[in-house]
């Protein structure tokens, strides 16, 4: 999301805010849990770009109690094709794989029923990871959740495929932002000189996994939420995302705890011009400043952190990198 703070907020302040239709919710739901009927719609907090709504279902024994309906953002360009993209990884994985994920009920990638391709699934108990990743237990578990997404083999014929260093950044773009936080011509300047001239091994890749798209019970990862960036891509690229993340919501001490872990999964690590291009990638990805994502890490938990943490840590990474 490369646009102003104040329109993407505001206009997903706007989509938040609308109730989805009833009657095109009962309709869903008798097609997605046929027999149950719905007893309330409540808007539920999801990050930057989602649309979520829980769908609590009149309780049956041993039924389920909910569903959340998902709503993509056609304002951010988000579209059919980032959905079926979605449901179909979900589903795939759901299916063939040990990584947790919620059920997809159903989807209407076209947007006929609700306005915006939007598709239904499981509700699934748990609490984003990214509120305890200052503890050993939560930073392993990211790290096995995301080793465990990049071993997986499930058919990813249906996703788009990053072969060379240099198309990992025209994933998202090159994040155009000025920034009053760094010098981001200077940012954009050394990932352009530290792209290495190779290919890579593509895998699975989540494309924006972080600890706030994981939930967990405390113990074990219930689910990974928020797939439609999904890709074939190196693992590396995933794996610079979530450091970073990490050390923007707890610090430099629980991201490189992450990282560790990750590293003695996977049983390798890039070597350092290669480990340094990667986290380019990522810092790109927060321009022009980790700010806008304060009332996410809330909502997801981390309640504690300030506008003032998030951009002194983002420059100081990025001073490390850099």
């Amino acid at each position: 999301i490369h646009a102003p703070m104040n329109d993407w907020q505001v206009a997903l302040e706007r989509a938040q805010a609308v109730v989805p239709d009833p009657g095109a919710v009962e309709a869903v739901v008798a097609r997605a849990a046929p027999g149950r009927s719905v007893q309330a719609v409540v808007r539920m907090h999801g990050g930057l770009g989602a649309v979520l709504h829980r769908i609590d279902l009149h309780p049956e024994p041993s039924q389920p109690e909910a569903l959340v309906l998902r709503q993509l953002m056609p304002e951010w360009g988000e579209t059919a094709e980032h959905l079926e993209r979605e449901a179909t990884t979900v589903d795939r994985l759901d299916r063939s794989s040990d990584v947790p994920v919620p059920t997809v009920h159903w989807s209407d990638p076209g947007g006929n029923v609700f306005g915006r391709p939007s598709m239904v699934m499981e509700f699934v108990h748990g609490h984003c990871l990214v509120a305890d990743l200052d503890s050993r237990a939560a930073a392993a578990a990211l790290a096995r959740t995301l080793a465990r997404i990049h071993a997986t083999s499930i058919d990813t014929g249906h996703l788009r495929r990053f072969e060379t260093h240099a198309e990992h950044p025209q994933i998202f773009g090159i994040n155009p932002a000025p920034s009053d936080v760094v010098d981001a011509d200077a940012l954009r300047l050394a990932l352009e000189r530290a792209t290495p001239d190779a290919s890579v091994q593509p895998t699975l890749v989540h494309g924006d996994f972080h600890g706030g798209n994981v939930l967990w019970d405390g113990t074990v990862v219930t689910a990974v939420l928020d797939w439609p960036m999904a890709t074939v891509a190196n693992r590396w690229w995933d794996e610079a995302y979530a450091h970073m993340d990490t050390w923007l919501a707890h610090g430099a001490e629980s991201a490189k705890g992450f990282r560790s872990e990750y590293r003695e999964i996977a049983g390798d690590a890039p070597d350092p011009t290669g480990q340094r291009f990667w986290d380019l990638t990522a810092l790109i990805r927060a321009l022009p400043s980790p700010g806008q994502w304060l009332d996410s890490y809330r909502h997801a938990g981390a309640t504690d952190l300030t506008r003032e943490m998030l951009e002194e840590r983002y420059a100081d990474l990025v001073a490390r990198v850099v």
